[in-house]
């Protein structure tokens, strides 16, 4: 089975499911999943211990990841779910303390607000994109050492704490 493949790109297939254990046994980094039919994220534990990077734009049936999706993604460090359906921010609360994602795109969804504690264990997060979203309130980016921010397009309500502790 694939032990040498190191970039999957499946984009363009009209995927509308994946099985728990279709990337079992590979060694992937990079996945990208995009332009299909996908309303479920697969699991990608399996591959977790080698996965960069994991596209997932324009699969406009995911509303919801859920955090099962990141157990064990030692090695994550960008994720794009760029014009999809997502009403609800990813709860990345099983990435592991020690996580390396640097770069997360979820523009062109629906999100319409961030739990305060969502970025909390983000902590190499350098580029955030959130434009063209339905955001009212600015995420709270208490000590991000963000280098990118992108919050167009939305319909914040400013006050003067939003942006204090950014680094």
């Amino acid at each position: 089975k694939f032990t040498q493949l190191n970039h999957l790109d499946l984009s363009y297939n009209n995927i509308g499911i994946i099985a728990d254990d279709a990337f079992e046994g590979t060694a992937i980094q990079v996945l990208t999943l995009s332009s299909n039919n996908l309303e479920i994220v697969p699991n990608l534990s399996a591959i977790g211990t080698t996965l960069t990077t994991v596209t997932l734009d324009e699969n406009r049936r995911i509303t919801s990841i859920p955090a099962s999706v990141f157990t064990g993604l030692i090695e994550l460090t960008n994720f794009y779910c760029r014009s999809t359906e997502l009403t609800e921010f990813p709860d990345f609360s099983q990435l592991p303390d020690s996580n390396k994602l640097r770069v997360l795109e979820l523009s062109y969804n629906a999100l319409s607000a961030i739990p305060r504690t969502a970025l909390d264990r983000l902590h190499n997060l350098q580029r955030l994109l959130l434009d063209h979203n339905k955001l009212v309130q600015v995420p709270n980016l208490q000590n991000q050492i963000l280098t990118t921010l992108d919050l167009s397009f939305n319909t914040f309500h400013l006050t003067n704490e939003d942006f204090r502790g950014v680094k």
